[in-house]
């Protein structure tokens, strides 16, 4: 049977049917017959109606609703409660807020949904800059409405372009009464009543910060990527975040925090240090215990050395094998810790206190180097960084070591550098037996199958934590799972090509080191 040739068909007037016109008469079949009918709407009017319904099924799927109103009274103290509010009234609790940031110029937000335990909908999924993370992202009005059809609640990421929060911070306070004077400004009270968010206008240079050091315990300073939860969303235990202070909106820069609240002056760059940021040698406590020392998101050098055996080997060995010279030593030290996010005062501390030389090598090995301030300083200045760690891979590990029986994660660097490499030979997703086969996992001789499957899932277990990578089950097995990579191949792991390619370079002959220093000089 031929085709029908619509293009020839004549409408019920007799009139040839112009294709090009918005009311063209649509042929369909009635019993039978051919008939003719015009559309009641053009077409562009259809394709907007399609976006809109695209849009609400988005929306409907992606703010999570409350599905029980329990709100327990002995976790929070906060006035206004699940059990005492309209979702209603939360909806206004965030329209208020949204109005203040509209009217210091913040217009056209894009806001998170999150679920009942505060976190964005996206954690452990996908990746934020992933194109399914910004199909989520609720209009200020769009929020406002699912609020008040009983979303759980919303984010704002701060300082994010994409989100259209440029230049706004926050302070995130879970002990108001330790935190210094930062002055008056936005203020929320956080669901447990206990603590506040204040809002910010980043003075240029505020960074993504955990308290540490003496403050430690009191909060965060929450910058680039990093969310808090707004007005009129719900706490776990049943609290509400609502705005109690509202003044003009003030800036905030590094020099109104103490440094216990800054992020360490790597945390956003790779360039070298400033001399001035590494405080001299009587500094150094008496009492300084280095495995206590916390980086910028707050994890302490103990548990970082946990994680990483490069650098528990340097700070554990005076003179480990693979460097020509102490100082190149030093030097990889100073690398691994600005990689694992510690601040340059604290890393010259830790040289003086783990790399100290005296009582530990000849007299022709320069014993007393690190009692040198301008040792410290010029090998922390001369040290460049490819990348650091994401915070989301650290803290995924850190989980896994503390699961495992082990005081290591279950898996090492190189072992999820290969299933990062299987993902991409892949095209983004695959099965573990698909991982394995991929030619980029390695197998040592006499390795079983089964014991290389057992690494991989531990890998996947990881970077799962971290948001890398999410399973789902396989159209074409369904007893099996098939895991997808989101933004994997973006991720930077301590120990891939990058960072063997900077310790190549760290090896190279250097005169302000060869002068006084030579590999006669190593010990055993």
């Amino acid at each position: 049977m031929q085709p029908t040739n619509y293009s020839n068909i004549e409408s019920p007037d007799n009139n040839r049917i112009d294709t090009q016109t918005p009311d063209i008469a649509v042929p369909y079949f009635r019993d039978g017959e051919l008939e003719f009918r015009s559309p009641e709407k053009d077409i562009e009017t259809l394709a907007q109606e399609r976006a809109e319904r695209r849009q609400t099924r988005v929306v409907s799927k992606s703010a999570p609703r409350l599905n029980n109103r329990k709100c327990d009274h002995q976790e929070h103290d906060n006035p206004k409660c699940i059990c005492n509010i309209s979702d209603s009234e939360r909806a206004e609790l965030l329209r208020d807020y949204l109005q203040e940031l509209d009217e210091a110029g913040w217009t056209n937000l894009r806001l998170m949904p999150v679920n009942r335990q505060k976190e964005p909908v996206i954690a452990n999924t996908v990746g934020l800059e992933s194109k399914r993370a910004y199909d989520l992202l609720h209009t200020p009005e769009e929020a406002i409405a699912a609020i008040k059809d009983g979303a759980v609640g919303f984010c704002l990421y701060a300082d994010k372009p994409g989100h259209n929060t440029d230049g706004l911070v926050f302070a995130d306070r879970d002990e108001p009464n330790q935190w210094p004077d930062l002055g008056k400004t936005l203020r929320v009270i956080s669901g447990s009543g206990t603590g506040d968010h204040l809002t910010f206008i980043n003075a240029g240079d505020i960074g993504c910060a955990k308290a540490k050091g003496e403050l430690k315990g009191i909060g965060s300073v929450r910058g680039t990527n990093w969310f808090v939860d707004a007005p009129g969303s719900v706490h776990p235990t049943g609290g509400i975040y609502h705005m109690v202070e509202n003044p003009d909106i003030a800036e905030l820069s590094n020099d109104d925090l103490p440094r216990e609240l800054r992020p360490g002056s790597r945390a956003n760059s790779t360039s070298s240090a400033k001399a001035e940021s590494i405080e001299p040698l009587e500094s150094l406590p008496d009492d300084f215990n280095p495995a206590e020392v916390t980086n910028d998101v707050g994890i302490t050098l103990k548990q970082v050395r946990r994680l990483s055996e490069r650098l528990n080997y340097l700070l554990s060995c005076i003179n480990p094998s693979g460097y020509e010279s102490l100082s190149e030593a030093d030097q990889a030290a100073v690398r691994s810790l600005l990689i694992w996010r510690f601040d340059e005062t604290d890393i010259a501390n830790i040289l003086r206190s783990c790399r100290d030389r005296r009582g530990r090598v000849e007299e022709d090995a320069h014993p007393y180097k690190m009692e040198r301030d301008d040792y410290v300083r010029r090998t922390i200045q001369n040290t460049a960084i490819p990348y650091k760690v994401d915070p989301d891979l650290f803290q995924a590990l850190l989980k896994d070591a503390k699961e495992t029986s082990g005081s290591r994660p279950s898996a090492g660097n190189f072992s999820l550098i290969e299933v990062r490499e299987a993902f991409a030979s892949l095209d983004g997703e695959g099965t573990v037996t698909q991982l394995v086969e991929s030619g980029h996992i390695i197998w040592r001789d006499g390795t079983q199958k089964s014991s290389v499957k057992k690494r991989v899932r531990r890998c996947l277990s990881i970077l799962e934590d971290a948001g890398y990578v999410s399973g789902k089950t396989n159209p074409q097995d369904r007893r099996k799972t098939l895991y997808v990579a989101h933004e994997l191949s973006e991720l930077r792991i301590p120990g891939d090509d990058e960072w063997n390619q900077v310790t190549r370079s760290l090896r190279e002959p250097n005169e302000n080191n060869r002068g006084t220093e030579n590999s006669s000089g190593r010990a055993g």
